[in-house]
Formats: C-alpha cells, sequence, structure tokens
C-alpha cells in the first residue's frame, strides 16, 4: 500500500496534469471559438477553462511554498483565477441554458468580480485573510511544502463567500430549468457537478480546520465542472447534428420542392403568357405590372406600368374599395364578372380599345398569406359571337315564338333584317317538283322581309346564284362584292347587294329543306358573329317547318280516309257545319248526298277484304275524279261516302232540286259503271239519300229549332234507307214524310220480335212447273199475318229481319214448320209430286251448324231429304269457297238438291260456279221482266246455257204472261214459277189446290214428295 505522502504526491501531479489538460482545453475551445457563430459560448467556456487551468497552477505552487511569503503569493493567484471563474461560468451557463437579458447580469458580475479582484491584488494576504501577519501554512510531518493556509478572514473574504454561494445557487436554478426543459442531460451533470463541488467544499474546510492534511480538491472540481460542460456540449452537439442533418435535409426536400414549385410557376407563367385569353395583373392601386402576350395584342400596347384604374371601375370598383370588396374568408373565390359592349377607339383610361366587340370581364383578387389583398388579376374574352347568339335567341324567344305558321316566317325574317341592319331577309323552301340538279332548280320564299316591311313572296331561280352554294354546304357568305361573283344573279343586282350570308335549313334527318338568306346593301362587318346567329334562325326555321308538317300530317291523319285519301267523317262534319252555318247567313240552300253501294257487304264478305278495299279504293278516285271540283267528298265509313254541294247565288229551291237530282243521277251512273278488280268485272251500283239544307231540313225538325250536322246526316240516312227499299240503285230525297217510314221500320223490328215469339208467321207455297205445265213442286213463301194490321207481305219485313239478324231464327221457323207440315200430309195420307223449295239465307247458310241442324229437323219429322230443294243466293255461297264447297256436298251427300236462287245479279265467277256441287239455276224475276216481244234476251239466253253447260235444270221466277214462257221456252228453259201459273197459297190450301188442278200432275210416274 502506498503511504499518505506517496498518495499526496500523486495527487499534486495530477493537478499539474489538470492544470495542463484545461489549459488545452481553453485554447482549443478559443481557435473553435474563432469559427463559430456561437463565438461567446466556446469563448466563455476557453475562459472558464484557462481560469480553472490557472487555478490548478496556483494550486500546485501554493503546495510547492517553502514559506510563507510563496505561499500567499500563491494564494493571491489562486484566490485571482477564482474570481475570473464566476464571469466565465455565468456567460456559459447563461447562454446554455437560455438566459435572458445576460448582458445585463454579466455587467453585474463582471463589476462584482472586479471589485474583488481589485481587492485581491491590493491585499497582502490575498482577499481571503484580514492581514499576513494573522496567516500560518499548515505542512504535513515529513512532507515539503503547504497543503493550506489558515488565518483571519477579512470581510472581502466573507463577502466573496457570500458571492459564490449566490453564484452556486444561480448555477443549481438554471440547472434546474435545463432538466424542467427537456434537457435532462445537462441538468444531471450539473447536478452531479453541485454535488462534488459541495463537498470538495466541505472538504477545504476539513483541510483549514486540520481535521485532515492533504491538498485543495477544489481545482478537481472546477475540472469536472469544464469536463461535464463538455460532455453535455457533446452531447448537444450530437442532438444538434441530428436536427441539422433533420433540417437539412428537411431543408434540401423544401429546396427541391421549391425548384418544383418554380419550375411550375414557370410552366404557368408560360401558360397564362401564351394563353388566348387576355390577363393583366394591377396592384391594388390599380398600376399594371404585368400583362401576357394576348392582352397585349388585343389593347396593341405594352400595358406593364399603365394606369389600369378605368378597370377598375368597369367593376363599378374604387381603389379604396379594394380591401372591402373582398374582405370575405371565402375571398380566394370571390369572382367579379361583366359582359361589355366596347366600341372602337374607346378610351379607358390609358387604354384605347382597338376594335368593336363584346368583352367579358372577369375580376379575382390575390392574397397573401394574411389574407391581404396584394394584386387583382383581370381577364377579359371576345365573346361578341356568344353575346350576338344570346340576342338572336332572345329575340327568336321575344318576339317570335309566339307565332306560328305564316305569321312566324314573316316574324322571323323581320327581326333577322332588323338585327342586322339589313335591308333584305328571306327563308325559302326548295320547290319539291323540281329538286334535280343544274337549270331549272328553284326555291320559293316562305316570308321576304324588304326594308323592314313584309314583301310578297317569289320563286327564286337558285342556277348561277349564292344560294346554289348554300344548297351545297353548310353556310355561304361573302361580305362583299357577291354582285360580282355571282354577275348572273339578276335578283341580286337589281337589289344591289354588296354583302350575303346564307344558310341551309336542315329536317333533322339532314335533308335541306330550303336557305335563310340575309341581303345587304353595305359590306357586312363581323361576318363570322352574323353567320352563328344566322345558322340559329336557320335551325329555329327547320324546326318550325318540321312542326308545321308534322301539324299537317297529324291533321291529315285526323281528316284523311287512309284507304281513299278523301277527308274523312271528322272532316266532314266540320265541313257540314261551317257550310250549313253559311249557307242560313246567306239563306240559300246546299246538298248532301248520303250514298252506300248497294251489296256490298255480300261482296266483301263473299271475295274478301281486299276486293272491298279495292272497290272502296276504285269508288273513291272515281268520285274524286269524275264530279265538279266544288263539291266537297268524303268517306265517311264502311261504304259510305257523303258529297257535298254548296249553295248557289241567287238560286232558287226549284233550281236546287233539279241540281240535287241531276248530281245524283251522274252519282249513280258513275257507280253502275262496272270496276274491274283483278280479272273480276264487278257491277256495283248505289243508293242515295239527298237532303237539302237548311230551309228543306229545318221545318222537319220536331222541335222546330235549327236543324245540326248531325241531324243532317241522321235525315239523309232515312232518305238512304228508303232508296234502298225502293229497289236499290236509286236515290230518295229527304221530306218530313220519310220520317213515318223510318218510324214504321222501327215498328217492324219490335213487331218481328213478338210476333217470333207469339208465332204470328204463315207459311205459303207457290207451284212450279215445266213447260208442258206440269207440277214439278212449290217455293215456300212466308207472310207475316200481323193482330192488328193484318197480312205485312215479306218485302216490308225480311229487310228489316237481315239486317237485325231476326233471320237466324225466322230461317230457322221457316224449315221447321215446313217439316211439320209436310209431316202432318204424311200422316193424312196426302201426297205433293215435285220437289218442296226453301229459301235459306246467306247468314243461314254462313252459320257453322246448319247442317247439323238440318239433320236434327230430319231426324224429328222423318223427312225424306231427297224431296227438298234448297235455294241459296250467290253472296251466300260465295261467302267461303271452301266452306261451301263442304258444306253443298255434305247436304247433297245427304239427298237435299241444291238451287242457286237470284241467278245473275250476284258477283260469282264462272271458275268458281263450275266447281260448286248444284243443281238448278233460278232466272231472276228482274231479268224475265226485261223480256219483250221480238227482242232477243242474250243475258237469259247465256244464263240458260251456262245451265245446260253444267247439266243444271233452269227455271225462271215471275213469269206472268204465255208470252214470256214462250220465248223462255224457245230460249231452252224448261221450268216455271210465276202469276202465270198460280200465285203463292196458304200451305193449308195446297192440297185442295191440288186437286182442283189435277190437270197439272205428271204421270203416274213421277215422283211424289211423301
Amino acid at each position: 500500500m502506498p503511504s499518505f505522502n506517496e498518495l499526496s504526491s500523486l495527487l499534486y501531479h495530477l493537478v499539474l496534469v489538470s492544470a495542463g489538460v484545461m489549459f488545452l482545453a481553453g485554447i482549443q475551445m478559443g481557435v473553435i471559438a474563432l469559427f463559430t457563430r456561437q463565438k461567446a459560448l466556446y469563448l466563455s467556456f476557453a475562459t472558464l477553462a484557462l481560469a480553472v487551468a490557472g487555478y490548478q497552477m496556483s494550486n500546485y505552487s501554493l503546495h510547492q511554498a517553502v514559506n510563507l511569503s510563496e505561499a500567499l503569493q500563491a494564494l493571491q493567484w489562486q484566490t485571482t483565477f477564482s474570481i475570473l471563474f464566476f464571469p466565465s461560468i455565468f456567460v456559459l451557463i447563461a447562454l446554455y441554458s437560455g438566459q435572458k437579458k445576460i448582458r445585463l447580469w454579466f455587467s453585474v458580475v463582471c463589476v462584482i468580480s472586479l471589485c474583488f479582484l481589485l481587492l485581491n491584488l491590493l491585499s497582502e494576504a490575498s482577499l481571503r485573510f484580514h492581514d499576513a501577519d494573522t496567516v500560518s501554512f499548515l505542512s504535513s510531518e515529513g512532507q515539503s511544502g503547504v497543503y493550506a493556509l489558515k488565518g483571519q478572514y477579512s470581510l472581502a473574504g466573507q463577502l466573496f463567500q457570500l458571492f459564490s454561494a449566490v453564484m452556486v445557487l444561480w448555477l443549481i436554478f438554471r440547472s434546474a430549468l435545463l432538466f424542467q426543459r427537456g434537457r435532462k442531460l445537462a441538468g444531471c451533470l450539473l447536478g452531479v457537478y453541485f454535488l462534488l463541488q459541495g463537498l470538495t467544499l466541505l472538504y477545504g474546510h476539513h483541510l483549514i480546520e486540520g481535521i485532515v492534511q492533504d491538498a485543495y480538491l477544489n481545482g478537481f472540481a472546477f475540472s469536472l465542472l469544464v469536463l461535464l460542460i463538455t460532455v453535455s456540449m457533446a452531447w448537444d452537439f450530437q442532438l444538434h447534428d441530428r436536427l441539422l442533418t433533420f433540417r437539412t435535409q428537411a431543408l434540401l426536400k423544401e429546396t427541391e420542392e421549391r425548384k418544383k414549385a418554380e419550375d411550375l410557376n414557370q410552366k404557368w407563367a408560360q401558360v397564362v403568357h401564351q394563353t388566348p385569353e387576355p390577363i393583366i395583373i394591377l396592384k391594388p392601386d390599380g398600376e399594371i405590372i404585368r400583362s401576357n402576350q394576348s392582352s397585349r395584342d388585343f389593347w396593341k400596347q405594352d400595358l406593364t406600368g399603365v394606369q389600369g384604374r378605368a378597370l377598375l371601375q368597369l367593376f363599378k370598383l374604387d381603389i379604396d374599395e379594394i380591401d372591402q370588396a373582398f374582405c370575405c374568408s371565402e375571398a380566394d373565390d370571390i369572382k367579379r364578372e361583366r359582359v361589355i359592349p366596347l366600341s372602337k377607339g374607346q378610351k379607358l383610361g390609358e387604354l384605347i380599345v382597338q376594335s368593336e366587340a363584346w368583352v367579358r370581364f372577369s375580376l379575382y383578387p390575390v392574397r397573401d398569406d394574411r389574407n391581404i389583398v396584394t394584386e387583382l388579376v383581370i381577364s377579359h374574352t371576345d365573346v361578341s359571337e356568344q353575346e350576338y347568339s344570346r340576342r338572336a335567341i332572345e329575340t327568336i324567344a321575344a318576339g317570335v315564338s309566339s307565332a306560328s305558321g305564316k305569321n312566324f316566317f314573316d316574324s322571323l325574317v323581320l327581326h333577322l333584317a332588323r338585327l342586322f341592319e339589313a335591308e333584305y331577309a328571306f327563308i325559302a323552301l326548295v320547290d319539291q317538283n323540281k329538286t334535280g340538279e343544274g337549270t331549272g332548280r328553284s326555291v320559293t320564299t316562305l316570308a321576304l322581309s324588304a326594308f323592314n316591311h313584309i314583301a310578297e313572296n317569289i320563286t327564286y331561280s337558285l342556277n348561277g346564284t349564292p344560294c346554289d352554294d348554300v344548297l351545297g354546304q353548310e353556310i355561304c357568305s361573302y361580305s362583299s362584292g357577291v354582285q360580282a361573283l355571282f354577275p348572273d344573279d339578276i335578283l341580286l343586282q337589281e337589289m344591289g347587294v354588296e354583302g350575303y350570308i346564307g344558310a341551309p335549313v336542315f329536317a333533322p334527318d339532314g335533308q335541306t329543306l330550303g336557305v335563310m338568306v340575309v341581303l345587304s346593301v353595305r359590306p357586312i362587318e363581323k361576318i363570322d358573329q352574323v353567320t352563328s346567329i344566322l345558322e340559329i334562325f336557320a335551325a329555329r326555321a327547320g324546326a318550325e317547318i318540321q312542326r308545321l308538317d308534322a301539324e299537317e300530317r297529324m291533321k291529315r291523319m285526323a281528316y284523311e280516309d287512309y284507304l281513299t285519301r278523301l277527308p274523312n267523317r271528322a272532316r266532314m262534319h266540320e265541313q257540314l257545319h261551317t257550310l250549313l252555318e253559311d249557307s242560313r247567313l246567306a239563306e240559300s240552300q246546299s246538298i248532301m248526298m248520303l250514298i252506300d253501294l248497294d251489296h256490298f257487304k255480300t261482296i266483301n264478305d263473299a271475295l274478301g277484304h281486299d276486293v272491298g278495299d279495292e272497290i272502296i279504293r276504285k269508288t273513291g278516285d272515281r268520285l274524286r275524279e269524275r264530279l265538279s271540283q266544288e263539291l266537297f267528298i268524303s268517306r265517311v265509313g264502311g261504304d259510305e261516302f257523303v258529297v257535298i254541294a254548296p249553295s248557289r247565288m241567287a238560286e232558287t229551291p226549284d233550281e236546287t232540286l233539279l241540281r240535287a237530282r241531276v248530281l245524283a243521277g251522274e252519282i249513280l251512273e258513275l257507280l253502275m259503271q262496272p270496276f274491274q278488280v283483278g280479272e273480276r268485272i264487278l257491277n256495283i251500283g248505289g243508293s242515295i239519300g239527298v237532303v237539302l239544307f237548311p230551309e228543306v231540313c229545318s221545318t222537319a225538325h220536331e222541335t222546330h229549332q235549327a236543324a245540326t250536322e248531325l241531324d243532317l246526316l241522321r235525315f239523309a240516312d232515312i232518305a238512304l234507307y228508303q232508296a234502298k227499299n225502293a229497289g236499290r240503285n236509286n236515290s230518295v230525297i229527304y221530306e218530313a214524310g220519310l220520317q213515318r217510314l223510318v218510324n214504321e221500320r222501327l215498328e217492324i223490328e219490335r213487331g218481328l220480335r213478338v210476333a217470333l215469339d207469339e208465332d204470328q208467321f204463315v207459311l205459303y207455297i207457290q207451284p212450279q212447273v215445266d213447260h208442258m205445265n206440269h207440277l214439278t213442286g212449290g217455293e215456300i213463301l212466308i207472310r207475316w199475318l200481323h193482330p192488328d194490321k193484318g197480312m205485312i207481305p215479306p218485302f216490308n219485313f225480311i229487310p228489316v229481319a237481315e239486317e237485325t239478324g231476326l233471320i237466324l231464327r225466322l230461317g230457322y221457323w221457316i224449315i221447321e214448320h215446313t217439316f211439320a207440315c209436310i209431316a202432318q200430309w204424311h200422316a193424312e195420307g196426302q201426297s205433293v209430286p215435285g220437289q218442296i223449295s226453301i229459301n235459306i239465307s246467306a247468314w243461314q247458310f254462313a252459320q257453322s251448324d246448319f247442317t247439323d241442324q238440318l239433320h236434327i229437323l230430319l231426324d224429328e219429322y222423318r223427312i225424306n231429304p231427297k224431296h227438298i230443294t234448297l235455294e241459296i243466293t250467290e253472296t251466300a255461297l260465295l261467302s267461303d269457297i271452301g266452306d261451301t264447297k263442304l258444306k253443298l256436298a255434305l247436304l247433297r251427300k245427304t239427298g237435299f238438291r241444291i238451287s242457286l236462287d237470284d241467278f245473275g245479279t250476284g258477283y260469282s265467277s264462272l271458275a268458281y260456279l263450275k266447281d260448286l256441287p248444284l243443281d238448278e239455276l233460278k232466272i231472276d224475276k228482274a231479268f224475265v221482266d226485261e223480256i219483250r216481244p221480238g227482242e232477243r234476251q242474250p243475258l237469259i239466253e247465256s244464263m240458260i246455257s251456262i245451265g245446260r253447260h253444267m247439266n243444271l235444270d233452269v227455271l225462271a221466277e215471275g213469269v206472268e204472261t204465255e208470252k214470256q214462257k214462250q220465248q223462255l221456252v224457245q230460249m231452252g228453259c224448261q221450268n216455271f214459277q210465276g202469276y202465270l201459273f198460280s200465285r203463292p197459297m196458304a200451305m193449308s190450301d195446297f192440297p185442295e189446290w191440288l186437286k182442283a188442278h189435277m190437270d197439272m200432275l205428271p204421270d203416274p210416274g213421277h215422283d211424289y214428295c211423301i
């Protein structure tokens, strides 16, 4: 173990080493201070290190002193370096801990330290002791040198100790602040120092009191302070280095972002500079500081430095109102905009407008980070084309849209001419009958404006005109000199036109409908704007033309019959209503005729709807083409047509009546002419109901009120009904008495139903004979025995039964009662020679269960069908050829004979008839009535020849004279029926008639009906 003296000697050598280290540290920090921005921090640290080095050197010198004088001198130097320690440590810790008001407190510390320093230098026993006489030095046994001095402390020494204590407390306070502010390492290190410093002070006190004998350790505490501060600063330097690295990286990133932003700003600057929209940037006081190329081109001058206060006044802003105008926090989104017309030469402050235009100005504020308006941006765009278009649209909406038809186009060209101050404007349609290319193509104006007035429409030849070019392209414009370009256009020469703009008028499908043209005797400026507006007007005109065309098509659909292209029932009602009112006002009579084709339903059912439609179409064409153009002709439905003849001035009622009869005869003659439909030649004919109005029909009105068009139609229908009842192919003029006939018809219809329920009908039979007057059979006829009106002939009720469908019940009644009568004769032992003929209506034959009904009745009454002849008309047989063949074959197979009734009055083709299973042809009474003595009857001869070639029996109806019979026999007819032989008789009277006419019975070998 080393001895105490050896340890003490080693300790003092360490003092010397620490002094050297502190000296080097002070020098190093002083050099660093020359090259750093924190000079005060490093200089204070250097001063502190040098003070500690001096303290340790003086401490070493004190230990080496051999007498009191050397010891006091060393003590004086030790005290001096102690005093210098405090200003240095103050600056260092103050800077290190962020002390405020360093200069003030540093001055205080320096003054106090300077005072202590002067007292120390002036005192022989240093600042610490009162005087040298009271000082003694202590040395270790066996050792040379002083390890401590002992004496009476001076007042200055005590004050210095107090100052030292205050400084220590301040240092403790600053270290606590460092710890509190997050710099925990620095706070802890200083805390360690203060702990060690306290221990060294305590140790020094024990040393002075003689409790311990050793060297002063205060210098090591000071050295430790420097070391701790160095460590703390190094740690802070490391943190600062990291922070610096982080900040450097952040700065580099920010620098990169700034560079990108600058590049972007530069690009945006180029965009703004090159954008076609003029942009001006002003100071809030109105001075223009920047502008792009477009703005310079617009204003024809460099705007930089120009006072633009007048531009702000366009927005009704004064310079003093800028901040107030954009005072909202959302001011960045605020934009003020105005559209202003500018005229050429107009001055806006120092700016001069170079051309006439509508300009849209937009104002934006630019703000800094304090939300203060620093700059104003004004952009402006030439919106002349849009503005002219807007005005054109407003013009159309305000002055044109309420009009329609001719008024629309007149208003359109007037507004167009006024809008562009042109002398002429027109819209014209291409003539549809001259749409070919080249010579001859022309347009006809719909509306023509000349000097703000509507002029008479003209037809304009397109050959050699600019309008011809318009039809071949989207638009054609000549601002001036159009006459020289088109010298062959006489219209341009006559009008003296200088400027021309034409636009095509299109349909939605792209078809060119016509042209719209503006003509001016002066050159037309702003040709582009005028062009766009003309296109708007042309598009609106095209839409109106399409609307009118659609309206016309709808009107045709609503008022035109699709089959004949004649006016339909709705249009007829309007025409009749108007003519009725006009006739009343004029006190003259007009004529209405209701035409119905005879037998049309039969033809339509027999030959098909295609044939029926063709007959209707041909009838309409014939009436339209052959009758006078003054007549109104319409199809009102089915096979009915209406012809209306307007009144004539100064025409008497008798003359009107005669005109009606002549016209009706003309129409009937037209309808009697055959129609060719395919390979068929069809004879139709018609019936006409005529009404004279208003006087004649008003007298028939039951309420004595003025008749309406509905009354006229009702009267015409009554007259038509009577015409058909009169034998068809006839005309009847309505009179009041016809209403009675209509009432009778309604009464017949009601009576028929009752008659069928109450069994009021009676069967009659008319005998049929051969050329030898031998009885061959008889035809069953029906009579209506009315309980009040007596016997009603069949021609009064059969048509009503057919029209109402009661013919089905009536037909079944006839067959059933005929079979019942034959069964009764058989039961009574009476026999009847020949065939019993029963008429079958077309409706009855068309029923799907017709043959089944016959079989049921045959079985019920046990009738032999071979003695029954079924008489069926041509129209009934030809309604459905396939079904007819099947039914007839089934009936003949059952045993019935089939007779074709009223042959020659129908519309069948021999090609069909020869395929039908028939047994007999009956020649209608109408043909027999035409037989005249000495006259040939080729039609009847043809009928008889047809029957003979088809191996059919031929029977002539309605034979009333012997001469008729003889002529028919000469023509080859063998069988007859008519008044010449017998009138019809009740079935109950037939057996008695047979007994009275035994001479008419055939030979016993003849077949009989049993």
